[in-house]
């Protein structure tokens, strides 16, 4: 049943948007079961109580943004001085990292289950299967169900490098032809990334993977061999599809940043005028009197130092830095590389992407990357 209910999750957290509007608060059931499940179970506390006192410094952070907005003078109507988002993930991280701590065998299922699922809604886009009231491609960049570009094709990118993982490390036990059938949807992954337009994603996804197959340990030379053949067979085909899509233009016609660096100038001259931090509130209005607009850093890194100063930028950074370290022994231990890509895959997708503070599937993989089995921990 746990298997179920892992599995379910994990397709609809990739599926995004798309079950919302068709499987109305299905995910948010399954989620709820799987957090009754830890909360009620009393050999679980235990567990529970060490990822609670490793999510100190996210808790910190959640004070010390509701102290400055509730003690600078800034408002601004229908916003709230608690960020009730970024605390259910905080809950989320906690409880999703005590479950696959619990039960590690989960892990894999879980990030191969979120790679179908990405799979799926690839492939009803690709095949024509979503109606064009569903999508709009908006100055060459595909808004599918009203949702941001970059958030989507993150989720289609990494989807691909659990796929790839679970063909080719095979911990799930799968017999050839399930184990091909994973590669399948790869083809329409990709050219959904090319519709998104998102210059970040296209490098996340084939620098992950990229790295991934170089730093791959545990399969026979057979296996390596068959990899590099039809890896430059793939490569070939990819490369010809990119050259078409409009996301190349996008790379030939600005920069990296895609003007973000304006964002981040901003933001700097806000925090060389605060420096002990000016709130989400406070950044809001100094950003909007600056540009014109209320928009996001882009970098939550950025973010985080103009709300909430270096402090809690110091305490995100400790965070990291924990789970960096753990899974840094982890790999020496085992030699699998899965969980430190994802974890530097979640520094590029912050350091780029706007809102993630309170972007669910980010702290989903980061409770992924920190479910560790208890009986292995390395101290």
């Amino acid at each position: 049943m746990l298997k179920i209910l892992t599995i379910a999750m994990s397709l609809l957290l990739a599926l995004g948007l798309f079950s919302d509007k068709y499987l109305p608060f299905l995910k948010e059931a399954t989620i709820g079961v799987l957090f009754l499940y830890v909360l009620v179970t009393p050999k679980h506390f235990s567990t529970l109580v060490d990822k609670i006192k490793e999510a100190f410094p996210l808790f910190a952070i959640s004070i010390i943004l509701f102290i400055f907005g509730a003690f600078f003078p800034y408002h601004i109507d229908g916003e709230s001085v608690i960020n009730i988002k970024f605390l259910v993930s905080i809950v989320f991280f906690v409880i999703f990292s005590t479950f696959f701590s619990i039960h590690p065998k989960y892990i894999q299922t879980s990030l191969v289950a979120f790679g179908i699922g990405a799979g799926i809604l690839s492939m009803l886009f690709t095949l024509g299967f979503l109606g064009e009231s569903m999508y709009e491609i908006r100055n060459d960049r595909l808004i599918l169900l009203g949702e941001n570009p970059n958030s989507l094709s993150v989720r289609i990118s990494l989807g691909i490098l659990f796929l790839v993982w679970g063909a080719i490390e095979n911990r799930l036990k799968l017999s050839k032809f399930y184990r091909v059938l994973l590669l399948l949807p790869i083809p329409f992954m990709f050219n959904l990334i090319l519709f998104s337009g998102s210059k970040g994603s296209f490098l996340l996804c084939v620098g992950s993977v990229t790295l991934y197959i170089l730093l791959l340990k545990n399969v026979s030379k057979a296996i390596k061999r068959a990899i590099v053949f039809f890896g430059i067979i793939i490569v070939f085909f990819a490369l010809s599809f990119f050259f078409q899509s409009t996301l190349y233009e996008r790379f030939l016609t600005s920069d990296l940043t895609s003007d973000r660096s304006n964002i981040w100038e901003n933001a700097l001259e806000i925090f060389i005028e605060h420096p002990i931090g000016i709130g989400e509130v406070g950044y809001k209005v100094e950003i909007y009197q600056r540009v014109g607009t209320i928009i996001d850093t882009h970098n939550l890194f950025i973010y985080l130092l103009v709300t909430g100063g270096g402090l809690a930028l110091l305490l995100f950074v400790y965070f990291l830095y924990n789970i960096f370290i753990k899974n840094l022994r982890q790999y020496k231990k085992e030699k699998n590389i899965i969980y430190l890509l994802m974890f530097f895959s979640m520094v590029f997708v912050m350091s780029k992407t706007g809102g993630v503070l309170s972007y669910l599937i980010m702290w989903y993989f980061f409770a992924c990357i920190n479910g560790e089995p208890i009986k292995k921990r390395i101290i």
